[in-house]
């Protein structure tokens, strides 16, 4: 400052003179710009707030259902357990780009865009028995933000069926089968079996002398 001071006195009269107006019509425009930037800004909707942000208490479950996964619901497409585990869900919110959209999935309207469920993620086959209870339990929570009450406890207690039978460690694909041929017919045509179809459905993947469905009326 002290040397653009005496730089200035250096200067004629007329030239300091128009130093000065070039100076003050700076001014004029920087507080104008200021002026203008604080009137934008408080019109513009403010994206994150106090309201709409959640203080976490510890770090379980704080990645919640992605909104791909709500869409394919949404759209009645099944959605493999094996893209709700949690380390799928991780996977969703910390690469984005792991998410694959494609046209042409969804039977009455082929133009919707929704995931790709055959790319990037584990076939649903290869699920294991510890992995079942944790995608469940995400099925679950899904399931809650788009179902009534009604299908969510229909839901429950079909998994709670599943992982109370003996083939659930003995031969836990024939539980998978069950469990995979169940949704898909839920998804793909919106029916539930009564609990006599649902036990003949059941004899059919399940093992010679296996429990029956009498320990659990669905309904």
């Amino acid at each position: 400052m002290t040397k653009a001071a005496a730089f200035l006195k250096t200067l004629t009269p007329i030239t300091r003179k128009i130093v000065g107006q070039l100076a003050e019509e700076d001014t004029g425009k920087v507080e104008t710009t200021h002026s203008s930037a604080e009137s934008s800004t408080s019109t513009e909707v403010k994206i994150f707030t106090s309201a709409n942000t959640i203080l976490a208490q510890g770090t379980e479950g704080l990645f919640k259902i992605p909104r791909p996964l709500l869409n394919l619901a949404k759209a009645r497409v099944h959605i493999p357990l094996t893209l709700l585990t949690n380390t799928a869900l991780w996977k969703m919110h910390e690469d984005p780009l792991c998410i694959k959209l494609k046209k042409g999935l969804v039977l009455n309207d082929p133009k919707m865009i929704i995931m790709d469920t055959s790319i990037g993620f584990p076939p649903e086959m290869s699920l294991t028995a510890d992995m079942f209870f944790e995608a469940t339990s995400n099925f679950l929570s899904l399931l809650e933000q788009i179902a009534d009450d009604d299908t969510v406890i229909w839901f429950t207690n079909h998994c709670m069926f599943c992982m109370s039978q003996d083939e659930y460690t003995s031969n836990f694909s024939a539980v998978l089968r069950f469990n995979i041929e169940t949704h898909r017919r839920f998804f793909n045509m919106s029916v539930f079996l009564d609990t006599s179809t649902y036990k003949e459905q059941w004899s059919e993947h399940s093992s010679p002398g296996c429990p029956t469905l009498d320990v659990l009326d669905l309904w």
